[in-house]
């Protein structure tokens, strides 16, 4: 007779309501460690088979109303006509003979035509989109169908399981062979019988047998449907994500041309007298800095509040954080792929007629912009009409930040700024609010001055975070590699990981180290929803706390959140659940305030609340996941806030 194996003796054992518990355990449970040393080798991942317990089944939902985006796109194309009429009507006041309207003209005609050739891609974005939600649902009746057979299939199973289990106890010995005391004891006189009936369970185990084949296939069936349906909730969500850019940035341009001509039509020869001056903007706006900067190194404030007490507010502040062989000012943006322009670079000059004493930084359009050092706001100049914004930061030891082409601020004058903390986003889009034409590119202008002179950013930032250190000039290029070489925990040695973008690298880390569905980008991304910090940092964390899965304390908590050196342990409920849970630990009453990594652990930050207690190990493998993955060396203060805390209004 065939041996009923132990594993099948196990599902029997368990029972019906652990089955499920036991199909999704990954790994197996370990003691915890103060922290978990950086792992170098991936082979010593744990390898487990796929199921449809082990890969990761997003049912988030997605939220697009497509008849109500094909109406957005109607009024852009309805603001288009508006627009057109417009200028048909200046048209015919103006006619040619303007030139600084026909130069106008030529703008505004540039912008329509890119106003009108988007809404077509707009319009096939949106039926992507509704394909994708269309075949997401006849995935979802697919997946809930499988999972309907493979539960059935699991019963009858357990039932074979349970039997055999039974039968196997009362007739055999521990090497597997017939008792046959146990067999008198049982059967008495009916021994014939009872050896009859055992061949009977072999043609049942033959049956099981069968059954956990056609489990295997249904599971196989299964995973294919998921991988399909998270495809599809990718592929949706990442056209719906790029649909609201396009169409925020494309409404945003019609609105400020339909005001702009109309407050041409009303007063045209103040309007033309502003359009010739804006040519001349970027050397006005040199001045007004030049001006306020003067007026901040001879004291004479002319702020709506009281700088002194400021100052001293600012002198006041202590640091949640202390880091050693620190420079004078972290980045205001990350990443720095590029730089265009240099300190007092020539080509800028010849381009603009003014200097730059600073360094022009292109950036994606609405970037997040920290602040790179604590201070306080001294002024805002927000333009609501035509021109473009910039700020300035006063910060200790009479340093000044000057932040040009910002599409949005997120602090107002006077207010104290924290380093690392979110201030506003880059902008320089041309036709936008804000930027105009006379901007040639999303950017960042970065400027800082001490004691009233300009000083090149380049020498009071970590250069080692330059992506690409090639573009930097000859005597900066040494620099960068002293920074990097001076780094804690040997960065240079640091391999990124294989992709062209970070997300592909995420994608390739994540399969590299992680275990069961924690392998999942959308996994991540998922976890991360509504915190308003990046899915990456939370896998970082989990790579930190448990190598990704590999390691659990607790069942279910990646994030060991609720573990504490008390040796207090918490389980959860799902591994979503234990995930989504680094998030928030992140933005709750006793971390919200902070905003770089350095803040949320014992490397640094010695004496306030934290999330991790390691003085070395947590902060070590964190950065080097989140450089891996970025494709740069991360700096430690790397501020980890994509928009504000979604609790922090409620401090």
């Amino acid at each position: 007779m065939k041996r009923i194996t132990s594993s099948l003796i196990a599902l029997a054992v368990i029972g019906s309501s652990h089955l499920p518990w036991v199909l999704a355990q990954s790994t197996t449970l370990q003691a915890p460690t103060r922290a978990t040393i950086f792992v170098s080798d991936p082979s010593l991942r744990i390898d487990e088979p796929e199921s449809s317990k082990s890969i990761y089944y997003s049912q988030k939902e997605i939220e697009f109303d497509a008849r109500e985006a094909l109406e957005t796109i109607k009024k852009l194309s309805g603001g288009i006509d508006e627009i057109m009429e417009q200028v048909d009507k200046l048209d015919k006041e103006f006619g040619d003979n303007n030139k600084q309207y026909k130069q106008t003209k030529r703008e505004i005609l540039q912008v329509v035509s890119d106003l009108d050739n988007a809404k077509d891609s707009l319009s096939t974005s949106v039926k992507k989109i509704s394909y994708y939600q269309t075949q997401m649902v006849e995935s979802a009746a697919k997946i809930e169908e499988i999972r309907g057979q493979i539960e059935e299939t699991r019963e009858y199973i357990e039932r074979f399981t349970t039997f055999l289990y039974k039968f196997h106890n009362d007739l055999y010995n521990d090497q597997g062979d017939i008792d046959e005391l146990k067999l008198f004891l049982k059967t008495e006189s009916h021994i014939g019988d009872q050896l009859s009936n055992s061949f009977l369970v072999e043609e049942m185990i033959v049956k099981l047998e069968e059954l956990m084949g056609v489990l295997k296939k249904e599971e196989k069936k299964q995973v294919m449907n998921v991988r399909r349906s998270n495809e599809f909730k990718r592929k949706a969500q990442d056209t719906i994500d790029h649909y609201q850019t396009r169409i925020d940035d494309l409404n945003q341009k019609r609105l400020y041309l339909l005001d702009f001509l109309a407050l041409y039509a009303e007063n045209s020869e103040k309007i033309e007298g502003s359009i010739k001056s804006l040519f001349d903007t970027r050397i006005e706006a040199h001045n007004l800095i030049l001006d306020t900067i003067n007026e901040i190194h001879s004291k004479k404030y002319t702020t709506p509040f009281n700088v002194e007490s400021k100052i001293a507010s600012l002198n006041a502040m202590k640091p949640y954080a202390q880091l050693e062989n620190t420079f004078p000012f972290d980045w205001p943006i990350y990443p720095i792929n590029d730089i265009n322009y240099f300190f007092m670079d020539e080509e800028y000059k010849e381009e603009y007629g003014v200097d730059i004493p600073g360094i022009e930084i292109p950036s994606v359009q609405r970037t997040p912009m920290y602040a790179p050092k604590d201070g306080f706001v001294y002024k805002i100049a927000n333009k609501d009409g035509i021109g473009f914004n910039w700020m300035i930061i006063y910060h200790k030891e009479w340093y000044i930040s000057v932040y040009k082409f910002v599409n949005e601020f997120l602090v107002k004058e006077g207010q104290l700024v924290r380093q690392g903390e979110l201030i506003g986003y880059t902008g320089g889009e041309p036709w936008e609010k804000w930027a105009w034409f006379i901007a040639q590119g999303p950017n960042l202008t970065f400027m800082i001055a001490q004691h009233g002179e300009f000083l090149d950013p380049l020498s009071v930032v970590d250069l080692s975070v330059v992506k690409n250190r090639g573009i930097l000039p000859k005597k900066y290029k040494i620099e960068a590699l002293k920074a990097l070489y001076q780094r804690p925990r040997e960065m240079y040695k640091l391999t990124f990981m294989k992709g062209d973008t970070p997300d592909e690298r995420f994608e390739t880390f994540l399969k590299t180290y992680g275990v069961g569905i924690y392998r999942d980008p959308l996994f991540w991304q998922d976890a991360a929803q509504w915190s308003n910090i990046s899915p990456k940092l939370g896998a970082c964390i989990g790579f930190a706390e448990s190598t990704l899965g590999n390691h659990l304390t607790t069942l279910n908590n990646i994030g060991n959140v609720g573990n504490n050196d008390r040796w207090d342990r918490v389980n959860y409920m799902s591994p979503l659940q234990g995930a989504s849970l680094i998030f928030s630990t992140m933005n709750n009453i006793y971390l919200w305030h902070y905003n770089t990594i350095a803040e949320l652990n014992g490397y640094a930050n010695k004496d306030g609340k934290k999330y991790a207690t390691s003085e070395y190990n947590w902060q070590n493998n964190v950065i080097k996941c989140l450089s891996m993955i970025e494709g740069y060396h991360v700096p430690d203060n790397y501020p980890f806030r994509l928009a504000p805390n979604p609790n922090r209004s409620k401090k």
